[in-house]
């Protein structure tokens, strides 16, 4: 597709705000079995636990290269450490500048359990709510009544005024309503804010069940039309290393909310000192070399081209 070029100028502080934080991976222990989880528990890639001292020394490696980090604590599901508080207290004790828990919320629907954790220093919660169709998530999770707690755990988060970003992973179940999806959160929970919005990594289950995985072509149109719900709505939506494309969905007509287009600029300024390890699973067919966003996008995943045709991806072009 031609174009004019696009303006890819943007301030230090939306780049900071839009890159991936350090993760702190407490194991692979956790309490549902999503039918596309990329790191399962029987892929043995991690332990399934961590110790608390294990963890403690990962926070000091941490630290000791950014004395003021931002970390995201994640899993398999954190929630069902029986130590939860002491590692956010730990966090805050090495001065960490945002503490963030990835979860599935469904144990946070225990408001005490939210009481502790907001009082030992979290500051933010990165929750997956993958549909807004309680059917549908309770069955990519694989567990019934998991969208009422899920639900019920990011209110009780909101309550005690931690921020919220919602993770609804796309599938080929799910992409159709997406704009269902935008106007859901719109209604129902409208303190929220921010949405990252994730497609299916086609490794782990979900090269078990590819079905699951859905083509970008086809759901290009529905990211589309919930891109332009969310502005209406004043939300604002991310594509992450495990978003898409820019040339899917139009994100490249919103390349700040790319992390991969700001990972770049970082790059380039000399800033991040090494891109993350799972790139080094994408690739980029070879009429990607044409497109003006060919710097600061990485493509599919491998495993993606084994199941569909990369052809799909469009080089974005402009006027020289």
């Amino acid at each position: 597709m031609n174009l004019k070029k696009v303006d890819t100028v943007i301030s230090k502080a939306e780049i900071e705000n839009n890159l991936p934080y350090h993760l702190l991976r407490v194991g692979l222990t956790c309490n549902v079995n999503c039918v596309f989880c990329n790191i399962p528990m029987e892929s043995n890639v991690y332990p399934a636990r961590l110790g608390l001292n294990e963890l403690k020394k990962e926070i000091d490696k941490i630290s000791k290269k950014d004395p003021r980090p931002k970390i995201s604590i994640t899993g398999g599901e954190p929630t069902v450490r029986a130590d939860l508080i002491k590692i956010i207290e730990y966090l805050k004790k090495r001065k960490t500048k945002i503490i963030e828990l990835q979860t599935n919320a469904i144990l946070l629907s225990d408001d005490n359990l939210v009481k502790k954790i907001k009082k030992a220093g979290l500051n933010k919660a990165f929750v997956s709510l993958h549909s807004h169709l309680p059917e549908l998530h309770d069955l990519l999770i694989m567990q019934k009544g998991g969208f009422e707690k899920c639900v019920h755990g990011i209110n009780n988060l909101l309550t005690h005024n931690i921020q919220v970003t919602l993770n609804p992973v796309v599938t080929s179940l799910t992409y159709k309503h997406l704009p269902g999806y935008i106007g859901f959160i719109h209604t129902n929970l409208p303190k929220i804010s921010s949405i990252s919005l994730s497609v299916v990594q086609p490794n782990g289950r979900a090269m078990i069940y590819k079905k699951i995985v859905p083509r970008y072509s086809l759901i290009g149109p529905y990211i589309k039309k919930a891109l332009g719900l969310a502005d209406k709505f004043n939300i604002v939506v991310n594509n992450p290393f495990c978003g898409l494309p820019l040339c899917i969905g139009e994100w490249h007509k919103r390349p700040n909310r790319c992390l991969e287009h700001n990972e770049s600029i970082v790059n380039k300024d000399k800033l991040l000192s090494s891109r993350p390890k799972e790139l080094s699973e994408k690739m980029k067919p070879r009429q990607c070399k044409y497109c003006q966003f060919n710097d600061s996008c990485n493509g599919v995943w491998y495993n993606y081209a084994k199941i569909y045709p990369i052809s799909d991806l469009k080089p974005i072009r402009y006027d020289q």
